[in-house]
């Protein structure tokens, strides 16, 4: 049981401090973070401990003088693949088969790789479209 306790302490990052659940009556449920009973207060992000984690994680940032849970930051979509074919995650291993295909180079002068609803995607222009069904 003591296994688990530990083990469960260190997913959670929070060993030192607990996070009080949002009442029912919150139109917006916040988390806190709270320690010996008490908010953890603050005057900037950098007051507020962060938990380690390997990828996208939740944190802490300073809202109100309080440490309040927020969730993961949303990554950036960048340009991969060898022919910069491709938009991204950065985050996102992604391979291309490293083929030159024509209308590739579409991407290089109309393209615009942006996030979409969490999604990275090119955006479709009137200019990139139709570069790519002329060099199809």
């Amino acid at each position: 049981m003591g296994k688990v306790i530990l083990l469960l302490s260190i997913v959670l990052c929070v060993t030192a401090y607990t996070i009080a659940l949002p009442r029912l009556e919150m139109e917006e449920p916040k988390y806190e973070l709270i320690r010996e009973n008490e908010a953890l207060s603050c005057k900037e992000d950098s007051d507020c401990p962060q938990p380690k984690c390997f990828q996208r994680c939740s944190y802490f940032a300073c809202e109100n003088s309080i440490c309040v849970l927020k969730p993961p930051k949303k990554e950036a979509c960048v340009v991969g693949g060898c022919s910069g074919e491709l938009c991204v995650s950065e985050i996102e291993d992604t391979v291309s088969n490293c083929l030159w295909k024509e209308h590739y180079r579409c991407y290089a002068e109309y393209g615009n790789c942006i996030e979409e609803n969490g999604t990275c995607k090119w955006e479709e222009t009137r200019e990139l479209q139709k570069c790519i069904e002329d060099e199809s």
